[in-house]
C-alpha cells in the first residue's frame, strides 16, 4: 500500500521477498507444460504393438526339434518376433531363446534373423552356455509355413552349424500374415 509524504510523493514499499520465488515457481512448471505438450520430432513416441500371431515350428520332421514364434507387429509396420526352440543334440535337449529378432514378411515370404543365448544343461560347466545366430526362411500363407532353417553357435565344444528343413502352424492371432 502506498505511503505518502509530506511532500505528495508516492513511496511504494518493497513487495515480500516470497513472492519472487513464488512467480519463479509458477513461470518454470508452466514452461515446463508447455514443453511436454510440443511435439519432439527426433524422438517419437514408442510404436503400440497392434498385431501378434503365435506359431509352432517343428524341425526336420523330429517333434524333438521344436518351438515356438510370436509375431509381433507396431504401429510403425515394424514386425519383430520372439521365440524358445528346442534341439536335440548328444542325448540334450538345448534350448535356445531370441527376442527381438527381424522379420520380413513380403507376399508369402517370410524371414527371421535373430540372435540369442543357448543352454545345454547336461553339457560340462563353462560350456552350457553359447551365443547364436539363427535364420529362418520360407514360405507363409493360409496359417501354414514351410522352408529352412540354420542356426551357428559360437561357443567351442557346441555344434559349428545346424540345419534343416520346418513346417509351422499358425496357433492363434492376425493380422500379420496371410
Amino acid at each position: 500500500m502506498p505511503k505518502t509524504c509530506s511532500h505528495n510523493i508516492i513511496v511504494f514499499r518493497k513487495e515480500s521477498k516470497m513472492k519472487h520465488p513464488i512467480r519463479l515457481c509458477i513461470l518454470i512448471s508452466i514452461i515446463l507444460i508447455l514443453m511436454s505438450c510440443s511435439e519432439d520430432k527426433n524422438n517419437p513416441a514408442s510404436p503400440t504393438v497392434v498385431a501378434t500371431e503365435v506359431w509352432g515350428f517343428i524341425m526336420n520332421d523330429d517333434s524333438t526339434n521344436h518351438g515356438e514364434t510370436t509375431f509381433i507387429k507396431k504401429s510403425n509396420g515394424i514386425i519383430t518376433q520372439n521365440a524358445l526352440w528346442y534341439f536335440g543334440y548328444q542325448n540334450a535337449i538345448v534350448e535356445c531363446p531370441f527376442e527381438n529378432g527381424t522379420v520380413t514378411i513380403a507376399d508369402s515370404i517370410m524371414s527371421i534373423v535373430a540372435q540369442g543365448t543357448a543352454n545345454n544343461p547336461v553339457a560340462p560347466p563353462g560350456f552350457q552356455n553359447s551365443s547364436f545366430g539363427i535364420n529362418v526362411g520360407g514360405i507363409i500363407r493360409n496359417g501354414r509355413s514351410h522352408g529352412t532353417w540354420s542356426i551357428s553357435f559360437s561357443t567351442l565344444g557346441w555344434p559349428t552349424l545346424l540345419q534343416g528343413t520346418f513346417t509351422a502352424i499358425r496357433k492363434s492371432g492376425s493380422g500379420i500374415t496371410n
